[in-house]
């Protein structure tokens, strides 16, 4: 081989070396200051007093946890003024606004007795390790993540045994990794995917460009759609 291809491959070599060394080092830099900013999170925890419907105002993001408690935890990680009035109870129902939310603050909802929850548009609403008996869900142009990933196991015994799903204008629906008895879903200009979830029995109509993927195989399927609609089974 010549001695200039050898040199020439050689430099090759130091450049992707020297790349991959550069890869690893801000990827562990980027996991390390991530556990940073979380351990040096601030948290404001306050009670509630009990609701049975969530509704997510306009723009707004956060979670849903079960709790033998009712409360809002809200976590920042800079030195700001806190938004004291994120939510109001009224009657039956807790109503959850920031839509002038900054990116270092999240919000967490605990609850025990919850059965409704509304997303209005543009809200995004993550529901997680949530026990109940009945659950009915709604997005309108908004995002909408329900999974029971992170439930213990002994739990799965009072899991959600039926859950409703309504999803208008380009929502996007993800049920993940869940168990459920029965299944009811309408959507219009909407996605609903089901990954790793266990269904018996599902109803769904769907219509204006709507689609169902990632589906289970439940034992009972009802399916009612138009032409510009899709359904698909694992």
């Amino acid at each position: 081989m010549k001695t200039s291809n050898i040199i020439i491959s050689a430099f090759f070599i130091f450049l992707l070396a020297g790349m991959l060394t550069l890869t690893i080092s801000a990827k562990s830099h980027e996991k390390d200051a991530t556990k940073e900013y979380m351990e040096n999170a601030f948290s404001n925890v306050t009670r509630l007093p009990a609701f049975s419907v969530i509704v997510g105002q306009p723009g707004s993001i956060f979670h849903i946890q079960q709790s033998s408690d009712n409360k809002i935890e809200m976590k920042y990680y800079n030195k700001i003024n806190l938004k004291k009035d994120v939510y109001r109870i009224s009657n039956d129902t807790l109503y959850f606004s920031d839509s002038d939310r900054k990116d270092t603050i999240s919000y967490r909802i605990f609850c025990n007795n919850v059965n409704t929850v509304q997303g209005k548009p543009k809200s995004t609403v993550y529901i997680d390790s949530y026990i109940s008996k009945s659950l009915k869900v709604s997005t309108n142009n908004g995002i909408l993540f329900l999974s029971n990933e992170n439930l213990k196991e002994k739990d799965y015994q009072n899991k959600i045994y039926n859950i409703s799903v309504a999803a208008v204008n380009g929502s996007f629906v993800q049920v993940h990794k869940s168990i459920i008895s029965s299944l009811y879903v309408e959507l219009s200009t909407s996605r609903l995917e089901m990954p790793l979830s266990s269904v018996q029995s599902l109803k769904a109509i769907l219509k204006e460009r709507s689609t169902i993927t990632n589906s289970p195989n439940p034992l009972n399927t009802q399916i009612i759609k138009d032409t510009s609609s899709y359904f698909w089974i694992n």
